[in-house]
């Protein structure tokens, strides 16, 4: 069911974000990082530079919107990850936990001072791979170095699978019934 879309292909290399009425292209290389990209004021490496001269900030936790907003800037809050929690969440950022959704990009601001300096740590940190037990598909999606993936007949397919597996397994299901 899991169709792979690997980095030559259009979808992987077009990534775009609708803001202000318009479909707008983000960028697909560190070139284009220290480029100027509507709807952004100003090129994106302004916003990897204020996660840098952001001082840490303790917190139990927060949402993540306003995390997003206080290490990177309200434009990236805004225009990126606010629609996107939106789409994968069905949920406002405002109100979704960043300890929960991004737990490692909150500790590296806990543990580090920032979310880049965290990445550039856990970059150099020495990594067990016995510790790291990849399913065969998270081998193969490695090893084919893929983008991303869809799948196959839509995002319709997981909830008609899954329904299909319960019943085969003979899990009770109650479709269309008030919880109370």
């Amino acid at each position: 069911y899991i169709a792979p879309i690997k980095p030559d292909h259009p979808a992987a290399k077009n990534r775009m974000i609708y803001a202000n009425n318009t479909l707008h292209l983000l960028p697909s290389n560190l070139k284009g990082v220290f480029q100027k990209n509507e709807p952004f004021s100003k090129p994106l490496i302004y916003a990897v530079l204020n996660d840098l001269k952001q001082p840490q900030k303790e917190l139990k936790d927060d949402s993540i919107y306003n995390f997003v907003e206080r290490r990177f800037g309200k434009k990236i809050a805004d225009y990126a990850v606010s629609p996107m929690i939106c789409g994968i969440c069905a949920g406002d950022a405002k109100e979704i936990s960043v300890k929960f959704l991004m737990k490692t990009l909150f500790e590296y601001e806990q543990n580090y001072g920032g979310v880049m300096k965290g990445v550039m740590k856990s970059l150099f940190k020495g990594k067990n791979d016995s510790e790291i037990q990849l399913s065969e598909l998270a081998k193969k999606a490695q090893e084919e170095k893929w983008s991303v993936y869809t799948l196959k007949g839509g995002l319709e397919t997981f909830p008609t699978v899954m329904t299909q597996y319960l019943r085969d397994n003979d899990i009770d299901m109650h479709l269309n019934t008030r919880v109370e």
